[in-house]
């Protein structure tokens, strides 16, 4: 997925993107999100994360993002990523692994 989609998605509703801004209201991260029904129940998906020094915005962005997903119907929030992310959010389950092999 590129940032022309992920622009076009958020432009046309298909997709929100939630801007974490500092005390000075100037952003210093983006989340992209989007509620997927799954077979019986919904969840929110988070199609891209970007911001540095995450440890410092991220609880407080987690916690909007877990309302925002809670008030919509969703259950959980999924997300594809490196292996790194358990260390950022040690409570997930791991559903999938993508890889890919150049031919």
């Amino acid at each position: 997925m590129s940032s022309g989609d992920l622009w076009q998605m958020c432009r046309s509703g298909q997709a929100f993107l939630v801007a974490v801004l500092d005390d000075a209201g100037m952003p210093i991260a983006t989340i992209i999100l989007q509620f997927q029904k799954w077979s019986e129940r919904g969840v929110l998906r988070c199609l891209s994360i970007a911001g540095e020094n995450m440890s410092e915005w991220l609880p407080e962005a987690m916690e909007f993002v877990s309302t925002m997903a809670r008030e919509n119907g969703a259950s959980c929030l999924v997300a594809d990523g490196r292996d790194g992310w358990t260390r950022v959010f040690p409570r997930a389950k791991r559903l999938r692994v993508t890889y890919e092999v150049e031919i």
